[in-house]
């Protein structure tokens, strides 16, 4: 979490390749559990896993990725920035077209910024 109203992007040592999720400063309790609840797992290849390590998850038009290190148990969310497979992609756009935030992830001029999941054409 940081002090900004925004999520954010920050580069340790402004290395573009170190990017740091950071959170906005006021996502109460309650909503983090909903969106850990409301989040998609990527598509898996073979059978199911018991737990999944990487979750998804769009809120007001940025991508967030939640990450367990205890077996699922808990998960700790950030907003994302990297590559997902095109199934994921998907599955994000259909959420965020639901939740009505489909415009500003795509409207994003700077990809570093936000988490971005629609690729216009």
């Amino acid at each position: 979490m940081h002090d900004k109203d925004e999520p954010a992007i920050v580069y340790e040592h402004g290395n573009p390749k170190r990017a740091i999720g950071k959170c906005p400063n006021r996502m109460s309790a309650s909503l983090l559990d909903d969106l850990v609840n409301e989040a998609i797992t990527p598509v898996a290849v073979g059978a199911a896993p018991r737990f999944h390590k990487r979750l998804y998850v769009v809120h007001k038009g940025c991508v967030y990725e939640a990450m367990t290190s205890d077996r699922g148990q808990t998960y700790h969310g950030y907003p994302y920035k990297g590559r997902l497979s095109s199934a994921t992609i998907t599955k994000l756009r259909e959420m965020a077209t639901k939740k009505m935030c489909l415009d500003p992830v795509r409207d994003k001029p700077r990809p570093e910024r936000r988490g971005r999941i629609a690729r216009t054409a």
